[in-house]
């Protein structure tokens, strides 16, 4: 595991060092990966991470041409049968790297994008309990770094502390005040809600605002926005229920009704016998959608 993350923390960096002034006129380009790097706070400057794209994806279009054109030489019959038709062999050789090398691009590209929506999801999930906890601090008169140097000492598991940590880190190890902390953590912040709270935070100490009747605003705003999504979730909750009960209560029943008059006359459906359509539609059918269903529910509940 250690080899790994050390592998993994490398690889930018050693193809930073082949490819770094090649690319250099294509870096205005990319704005929105570095944007997306660093909403998705991956540890990896953007420079090292482009570099990386470009020399995964060029391995990738060598490697699997090697590999096609080996098979080529080995078993051209294998390829016929696989895919039989004229050309079939100079698709592989040629195209399919090509099609490899962009999906690799693709991935690899839109892997920070991916990162920085789970990163939202995580953050607006804490977001109102962290509000929270900042504002029994400052209605106890804690001042706005020691409210953060708190949040960050707290369990991850309920507040925001990695980026409260990160506002910590810049102040001490980079020399920046609370208001530039304040500003950066903003520029990165993967959810609107939270740069929203970092700006107003910042703003407020710095024209000499109420900072405890900032939070308390802002905790109340938040928790109103997070009940607000839990009761949409719970209208969609109501309209799935009364699908559910049609689809998997209601039509296998009547299914297997249907079915099982039509077996008792003879005959099949579309090529199946009615006695293993219903095993069909009562051990595989109806079980896979209900899986596809329970995951769908989990996946738009609300978090936290």
């Amino acid at each position: 595991m250690k080899a790994h993350g050390r592998i993994s923390r490398s690889l930018p960096y050693f193809s930073y060092k082949l490819l770094g002034k090649k690319l250099s006129p294509i870096y205005p380009l990319f704005n929105k990966l570095k944007l997306d790097l660093a909403r998705a706070d991956m540890k990896v400057s953007f420079k090292a991470y482009l570099c990386q794209i470009f020399f995964l994806t060029f391995l990738s279009v060598v490697g699997s041409f090697g590999v096609f054109f080996t098979l080529n030489l080995l078993a051209p019959s294998l390829l016929q049968v696989l895919l039989p038709f004229q050309g079939a062999s100079f698709a592989v050789v040629f195209l399919g790297p090509f099609v490899i090398g962009v999906c690799v691009f693709l991935l690899l590209y839109e892997l920070p994008s991916l990162n920085a929506n789970a990163r939202k999801r995580r953050v607006e999930q804490f977001l109102p309990i962290t509000a929270s906890y900042m504002s029994v601090l400052s209605c106890a008169g804690v001042p706005p770094e020691k409210i953060i140097r708190s949040a960050a000492n707290a369990d991850p598991d309920i507040l925001l502390s990695e980026e409260m940590r990160s506002i910590i880190g810049k102040m001490d190890l980079l020399g920046y005040n609370i208001l530039s902390a304040l500003e950066h953590e903003a520029e990165r912040a993967p959810s609107p809600l939270y740069m929203n709270l970092l700006k107003g935070l910042a703003s407020t100490i710095r024209t000499g605002g109420d900072v405890k009747k900032f939070f308390l605003t802002v905790t109340k705003q938040l928790l109103a926005w997070r009940n607000m999504g839990i009761q949409q979730f719970l209208n969609v909750l109501g309209m799935l229920a009364e699908t559910y009960v049609l689809l998997f209560t209601a039509f296998p029943l009547l299914a297997i009704i249907m079915l099982s008059i039509m077996a008792s006359i003879g005959g099949s459906l579309a090529g199946f016998d009615l006695v293993q359509l219903m095993y069909l539609l009562t051990f595989l059918i109806i079980p896979v959608l209900a899986a596809f269903y329970i995951l769908l529910i989990d996946i738009i509940q609300p978090k936290g």
